[in-house]
Parts: structure tokens; sequence; C-alpha cells
């Protein structure tokens, strides 16, 4: 676990907010129970912190979904996928990753016990990136339904942006302190973001080379980017090899979360591109409508 002390973004997740309106539902019809209990932000207490009074909260590494560790006679790797993302807002593309990784992970012999989304802390304030408490509302919402695929707030709840690596060594320690020390962790994205740790700049060098060594990627194909001509070109890259999972996408799906903040501001549909109860929550909330709709909005 993991004590925090209480600040203004861990008491706005903690607030118990009437979100239902006068009675009025999303887009004018009535709220269900259903409905009123999947909007209820008082889960996120109940799920991921542990109550130790006034003063202190102590957050709780989710392992609800997570399946148990594969014997160790069994002769499998155990892996839990994370993506790190803005999820601003979650799509369907963002979930497919995870299904489509896991899938090919099977079939190599790999026992995957579960996959976690992470948003990135408000303080990466990138335009169109919304607070975290509706971006980690969303991702619970879009992720309701699945038996293996979770969020974890932890990110969000720093005291400032941190990098990737540092997320991927909290999840590595949470596994070990939580009754799974066998488990690699492996970082989800697409083959944009392989390219990334390349360009000048943009990822530290040896950041790059422990991600690589110590937890391992885990790359979906994506349309304009190859990634084993990205291999080929960098050492960095070629050296680590063995640890670079290239998954091929063969239904593509080029929804975007840009995509979907533009249908929202030009009053288009977003129906059947995300959720559909994030798509309710966005309506609800008023979220996207401004181009220049920052974090720490209220």
């Amino acid at each position: 676990t993991h004590t925090l002390r209480k600040n203004e973004r861990v008491r706005e997740m903690h607030r118990e907010e009437d979100l239902q309106g006068e009675g009025s539902g999303v887009g004018g019809m009535p709220d269900t129970p259903s409905t009123q209990l999947r909007f209820s932000k008082s889960f996120w207490k109940h799920r991921f912190f542990q109550d130790a009074g006034d003063e202190e909260d102590t957050y709780v590494f989710p392992t609800e979904k997570l399946s148990p560790e594969a014997p160790a006679d069994s002769g499998k790797q155990n892996i839990l996928l994370v993506a790190c993302g803005s999820f601003s807002p979650l799509t369907y593309m963002h979930l497919r990753m995870f299904e489509t990784a896991r899938d090919a992970l099977l079939r190599e012999n790999y026992h995957v016990i579960g996959g976690l989304l992470s948003p990135v802390h408000d303080e990466y304030n990138k335009i169109g990136l919304v607070g975290s408490s509706h971006r980690l509302n969303m991702c619970l919402l879009g992720t309701q339904s699945s038996e293996w695929m979770d969020v974890d707030p932890w990110e969000t709840l720093q005291p400032s942006y941190c990098r990737s690596l540092l997320v991927l060594r909290h999840f590595r320690e949470s596994l070990t302190t939580n009754g799974f020390p066998n488990t690699r962790v492996l970082l989800l994205c697409g083959a944009d973001m392989l390219k990334s740790f390349m360009l000048p700049g943009v990822w530290n060098e040896s950041h790059v080379q422990e991600i690589l060594t110590v937890y391992g990627v885990c790359v979906i194909e994506r349309q304009g980017v190859n990634a084993r001509e990205l291999i080929q070109e960098h050492d960095l890259l070629f050296e680590n090899s063995q640890h670079i999972h290239i998954i091929p996408e063969w239904i593509l799906n080029d929804v975007s979360s840009t995509k979907i903040r533009r249908n929202v501001r030009r009053g288009q549909s977003i129906r059947y591109l995300i959720p559909e109860d994030v798509e309710q929550y966005i309506y609800r909330h008023k979220l996207f409508k401004s181009q220049e709709q920052q974090a720490f909005q209220p």
C-alpha cells in the first residue's frame, strides 16, 4: 500500500456528488438505478482506498481482476499488460489493443494475469486533457464489463507528473508486494510510441534502456509505421529486440481520442466509436466542448 496525504486531487476523487441533475438523465432521458450506480464517484473510494481517518488515506493496488500466476512448472511466463496514456477519452481502440495483445501472447504460451490502464497525471496538461477524475471515471466505465482489464489511479495521484518508467516501477513493486512476484510487466503501446523512443529529446535514453531490458514492450502495429523496420534502423531497439513483441492488427481501427473530441466539439455523433457509458458520461459532464479545454478544469 501507499499512503497519500489528502490534497485537492484526492478530495475531489472522494467527494460524493449528485451527478444526476434534477431527475433528468443523459440526453434528457430519466436516470435508471443502474445508470445512477455507474455514475457514482463514491465507487472510487471503495475500490482504491482504505479509510485511514480524516488525515490520511491508504491507496490500494487494484488486484480484483488479476488472475493467479501460472504454476512454476507450467513453463509459462506471467505477464501484466500496462497501457499509459491520456485516455481523454477512452475509446474502443484502447480496449481492442489489450484484447489483440492478449490473444497474441496466449498463442505464444504466455500467461496474461491482467491488463491495467494508467491515466496520465493532470500536469501533462496537453490540449484536450480533461481532469483526472473524469478520465478515471471514463476508464472505469469502459472496463467495467471486462473480466481482466482494470484501471489504476496511482499515476494521477502523485504530487506531479511522472515519466512512464516510474509508473512501470510502481507496477513491478506492487505486483511483488501483492502476491505476484513472478509476473513481468509489459508496456502496451502502438508502433508510434516505439518510434518516439528514438526521437531526440522525447525520451531519456537510460529510461528507454531500462524499459526494454527490465520490462519489455508489446507493440500493436499501426498504419504508416513499420515497427520491424524501426528495430532494424536503431541499435538500442535491435539489441533488445527479444523484449519487443510486435503484434499485427488485422482489423484496422484508427479511432482516436483526438477524433472523438473533434466530433463532440462539432456536435457530431460519437456513437459506436466509444463505449456507450463513456459516451453518456461525456454528454452529462459537457466534456470536450472547447478545443482549449485543459486539465484542472472543474
